[in-house]
């Protein structure tokens, strides 16, 4: 990461340093859903091709087998 002043305008490097804990199970969830409200949205077939989209919602759904 670099930082830039105004008055210098030379880059400045700055040390960074973190962790960052994921818990896959809840992304996959979270990424399910979100993918799923995006084509409830924007799907270009109402309908869905005569699907059932809750029920296939639901028997696709991380981990609910």
């Amino acid at each position: 990461m670099e930082s830039i002043t105004l008055e210098a305008r030379v880059p400045k490097s700055i040390a960074v340093n973190g962790e960052m804990q994921i818990d896959f199970d809840v992304e996959k969830k979270v990424v399910f859903e979100e993918v799923r409200e995006t084509l409830n949205r924007r799907f270009y077939d109402a309908d869905f091709h005569g699907k059932d989209w809750l029920k296939l919602h639901d028997e696709r759904a991380p981990y609910k087998r």
